[in-house]
């Protein structure tokens, strides 16, 4: 892989790399690469994100040429619907690219794209954060390890209310009200791949979803899916943007025993078959997962090693969302 960074005495030298979009998440990464080293130039064509980006110390500019020039990375931040479009223009401007999740709202070409990335020896990292939560990778090297024995089920919820999300803004003007590229399926795809991640590759066989009408949305806030494993271990999701208070959490149960891992309190249980019980917890937040995140990302750049979740995987797990849309009888894009 041509080399795009390096390092002198520790400290990472790219060119650049463009963050696009620098709404809550964009702005987070933007943070992240630059204490990192980065240099950063974030595009958003609202100037009032930009000013908030300026006011953290980042550059950034409304003109999308400019944010390019001389990039050797992309950071795909921008609303889900514009993700497609992001990925192409990446592909034809030779860049490593951090995919936030998830991939595209459609997924017509994006093989073909990705197969363009591999040729070119171009990284694509797909943006899920959870993969780097200590609880998460404590839990799938105990599955790993068969601690849990022959798995037998697996649940994966998702519960919050989305006026909570970003109070200083109104969630009805956002990506997740659009009922094609939005809705709670799409934006909290991050169970499936965790399914897939500690369960193996799956296919959706069962999905429903609707419109609670207690948030005034065009697109479906509430969801139930099963995703059948190739283990054959069938796995349920639950994800709602209307649950007060709201709680993160999955659980495996095998024939040695089950484990639970409660994602916002950061910490695990596993109690054997006998009913013991042994309890985990682990320090720090969210920010030092995103931290890890990103360092990564630099790392997979630098070194040509594997994402944690590359296209291929980001790609699968989207199709699986997108199958349960279908079953759903939700819009297509």
């Amino acid at each position: 892989m041509a080399e795009t960074a390096s390092q002198d005495n520790g400290v990472r030298r790219m060119t650049k790399m463009v963050v696009l979009g620098l709404g809550s998440i964009g702005l987070r990464h933007a943070q992240n690469f630059w204490n990192l080293g980065v240099p950063i130039c974030g595009y958003d064509p609202d100037s009032g994100r930009c000013n908030l980006a300026e006011r953290a110390g980042i550059e950034t500019t409304s003109n999308r040429e400019e944010a390019f020039s001389g990039a050797d990375a992309v950071v795909i931040a921008s609303p889900s619907g514009c993700h497609y479009d992001d990925l192409a223009e990446s592909l034809d401007r030779n860049l490593h690219v951090f995919a936030e999740k998830p991939l595209a709202h459609t997924d017509v070409g994006l093989s073909a794209f990705l197969s363009g990335f591999e040729e070119k020896n171009l990284i694509v990292f797909g943006g899920f954060n959870m993969r780097y939560h200590p609880a998460f990778v404590a839990a799938r090297k105990m599955v790993a390890d068969d601690k849990l024995g022959e798995i037998l089920w697996a649940r994966f919820q998702m519960s919050d209310y989305l006026p909570n999300w970003r109070p200083h803004t109104d969630y009805r003007t956002g990506y997740a009200n659009n009922p094609v590229s939005g809705g709670v399926l799409l934006d909290v795809i991050h169970e499936f791949d965790a399914a897939n991640a500690l369960l193996g590759p799956a296919e959706t066989i069962a999905a429903v979803a609707r419109k609670t009408g207690s948030l005034e949305l065009a697109s479906e806030d509430c969801a139930d899916v099963l995703l059948q494993h190739k283990s054959n271990v069938v796995s349920a999701i639950h994800v709602d943007f209307v649950t007060r208070p709201g709680n993160r959490h999955f659980e495996i149960a095998g024939t040695e025993g089950r484990l639970r891992v409660d994602l916002n309190a950061r910490n695990l249980k596993f109690t054997d078959k006998s009913g013991s019980e042994n309890s985990q917890a682990f320090a720090g937040s969210s920010d030092d997962d995103y931290m890890r995140e990103a360092e990564d990302f630099l790392h997979c750049i630098e070194t040509g090693s594997e994402p944690a979740c590359n296209g291929r995987e980001a790609l699968a797990v989207l199709q699986q969302v997108l199958a349960a849309r279908q079953l759903a009888a939700l819009p297509k894009s």
